[in-house]
Order: structure tokens, then C-alpha cells, then sequence
């Protein structure tokens, strides 16, 4: 397993970036992410709407977890959280409503990023035997762990798992060329957020973060 290292996404990336996903128009997503799009990030609106108080204390609860030694989190668990987040945002649009706010749903895509990342994910050239629909059913204690800490119950959890999965129809790997593309229009789309708050660099220790499996 690969420790967590000095992590620089922040609670107001995840925030911020999670509710652009989550809210933007769809013909602003297509802009932003698709990569035939040659539409500069900086025409994109991307500060609106601010995060809500529970999306913003959720997602500094989110980051904690993830900064606990114990819980060895992978550094990308947050960028693969956002692409599962985004592989969501397409599949739902058909939904007639979302079935959960903004920060149960950035909960839940945390949390499959996290186990799948963590349960060998990150590990290079290491082959993963497990389907996706029995890798989903690892780590009681890691959902036990989480509902104390987030402040769901362990039903309520497993629920919301299972319908963002089934939304998502199980297709929760992400492929290297998908992450390495879409990290990057994220961390442009950070970028931006910065430039619209007066802060001109990207957190520390940005540079050389990367999923490698």
C-alpha cells in the first residue's frame, strides 16, 4: 500500500469542483472536460453557486479522514473521486431528480475512490481478481469508521452506494489516458478558482501527484 502523502487538494477544491460537476449546465461540462473542446476554461463560470455549509463542512470532514495515517488513503483517492463524480453527473442527467444533496453524493464518490484505490488500486503492476461488484463489498470497517465520522447511518450509507453504483451501472475504473485527461482540465479548473480569488499558484505540492496503476 502506498501511505498518503502531503496532500494538496484542499475541502474548497473538492467543494468547488464537486458542485461545478455536480450543477454546471451540461453544455458547460462538454466545454470543460470534453477533449475536443476548444473552449478556454477561464470563459467557463465556475465560482457559482458557492458551496452550501454542509457540502463545505462534509467535504473538510472528507479530507481529515483521508489525512489519517491509519486510513493509508491513496493520494488520488480526491481526482478519482471527481472522475467518478463527473462518469455520475453523465449518467444521471436522464434521472428526473437526484436522489441525494450535493454532499451525500460527494460522500459516496469519495468513498468508492477510496476503497478502490486503497484495496490495491495504487499499487503498480499489481492485478486486481476481484470484480467490481465484490471489491464494492470490502471493508466493514472502513464503512463503520466512515458513518461515524460523516454522521450517516451504516443503512443509509449502503443505500446511497448502491444507487450511485447502479447509476453509474458498476463502471467504476477509470482509465489511465480518462484520469490523466480529465486531472488536468480539473486542476485548470482550479486554477481558475484561484486566479477568481486573487491566489495565483496551486497548493503545495500539486506537481508530480498522479494515479499509477
Amino acid at each position: 500500500m502506498i501511505p498518503l502523502t502531503p496532500q494538496p487538494h484542499t475541502a474548497t477544491y473538492l467543494s468547488r469542483i464537486s458542485l461545478f460537476i455536480l450543477r454546471a449546465p451540461h453544455s458547460t461540462l462538454t466545454a470543460a472536460f470534453d477533449p475536443h473542446s476548444n473552449c478556454p476554461i477561464s470563459s467557463l463560470t465556475i465560482t457559482q453557486p458557492s458551496p452550501s455549509p454542509a457540502t463545505n463542512q462534509t467535504c473538510q470532514t472528507l479530507l481529515r479522514i483521508l489525512h489519517d495515517p491509519n486510513a493509508r488513503a491513496s493520494p488520488a483517492t480526491i481526482p478519482y473521486a471527481l472522475c467518478l463524480l463527473l462518469r455520475f453527473r453523465d449518467a444521471s442527467d436522464a434521472l428526473p431528480i437526484p436522489f441525494a444533496p450535493p454532499h451525500l453524493l460527494i460522500t459516496i464518490a469519495v468513498y468508492i475512490s477510496f476503497k478502490i484505490l486503497r484495496d490495491g488500486g495504487d499499487a503498480p503492476g499489481r492485478p486486481n481478481q476481484y470484480s467490481d461488484k465484490v471489491l464494492m463489498c470490502f471493508g466493514v470497517d472502513a464503512l463503520r469508521h466512515w458513518c461515524w465520522h460523516v454522521g450517516v447511518k451504516k443503512r443509509e450509507l449502503e443505500d446511497l452506494e448502491r444507487n450511485f453504483l447502479e447509476v453509474l451501472q458498476f463502471r467504476v475504473w477509470v482509465r489511465n489516458e480518462e484520469y490523466a485527461r480529465l486531472e488536468a482540465r480539473m486542476r485548470g479548473l482550479w486554477e481558475e478558482v484561484l486566479r477568481f480569488g486573487g491566489k495565483s499558484t496551486l497548493p503545495v505540492g500539486w506537481k508530480g501527484m498522479g494515479r499509477q496503476i
